[in-house]
């Protein structure tokens, strides 16, 4: 009867702990609080609501996707990716929000795996199994179903943590924030510039892309330069008869222009 007793008090002398810090051996192994994306809508990351410590870093690249660069197909499932990697640390936690340009959640998350985890559908985040690593990187899978026709461009917000585990909100973590930004697909008005009457030059371009929509009439025009992999880098509004898309930042490759206006959706693939 003293073993069980002693054993009991121990038992519930450890979850006193544990309750008291939920923290102490993990990298917030239940997820992060929802609210923590580094969204401008939610306006934190888990280093600003005393979970962990550390300066916040924008990183790109860290979100990734199967979503074509010409946008979204309504009701269509994807594949999002979100990773991280930092040297000497084998405990990762990160959280994920889709929204639109108003900051409400934006189509459906599930999981794929035991290492993630929903929350009110606008958030996805590490599970309690999905949190440690081996070679200082952890990548993160889940499945979006893209949102109702009309709901128009969609951004993935994303904070991620690289924790020094060490139970204390110190400076010894490292939050990253990073986007991804996609559009809605207008296939069923896809046109080249040439059948839309417009005229995009240089071919290739160098620091600027010049667009002349000629006659048309656009109104709410956008201009707007994705990666192959629909990683916006530069976007402009239509201004006057011929507008211009600075591109000085972006770097040589390949590229997808995508010019949106009511009804009209212009893509073609361009070089720098």
């Amino acid at each position: 009867m003293k073993y069980i007793y002693t054993f009991i008090v121990i038992a519930i002398f450890s979850f006193v702990i544990i309750s008291i810090n939920p923290n102490v051996g993990h990298s917030n192994a239940t997820g992060a609080p929802q609210g923590n994306s580094g969204s401008p809508f939610d306006g934190a990351t888990c280093s600003q609501n005393g979970c962990h410590g550390g300066t916040v870093t924008p990183r790109a690249s860290m979100i990734s996707s199967n979503i074509p660069s010409t946008g979204y197909v309504p009701g269509t499932q994807y594949q999002i990716t979100a990773s991280i990697t930092q040297a000497s640390v084998s405990k990762f936690g990160f959280q994920v929000s889709p929204q639109k340009a108003n900051g409400t959640a934006a189509g459906t998350m599930g999981t794929a795996d035991a290492n993630t985890q929903v929350s009110s559908n606008k958030y996805i985040t590490h599970s309690f199994t999905g949190t440690s690593a081996l070679g200082g990187s952890k990548t993160w899978t889940f499945t979006w179903t893209a949102p109702a026709a009309g709901s128009g461009p969609v951004t993935f917000y994303g904070a991620f943590l690289a924790t020094n585990n060490n139970g204390s909100a110190d400076a010894g973590d490292n939050v990253f924030t990073s986007s991804l930004s996609v559009g809605e697909d207008g296939k069923l008005n896809v046109f080249t510039p040439e059948q839309a009457g417009l005229k995009v030059y240089p071919v290739p371009f160098t620091n600027t892309i010049y667009v002349d929509k000629g006659e048309q009439t656009f109104e709410n025009a956008t201009v707007k330069l994705f990666t192959l992999d629909g990683k916006l880098v530069a976007e402009t509004a239509f201004t006057g008869t011929v507008t211009e898309l600075n591109t000085e930042e972006v770097a040589k490759g390949l590229y997808i222009l995508h010019i949106n206006a009511p009804g009209v959706n212009v893509v073609q693939k361009v070089a720098k």
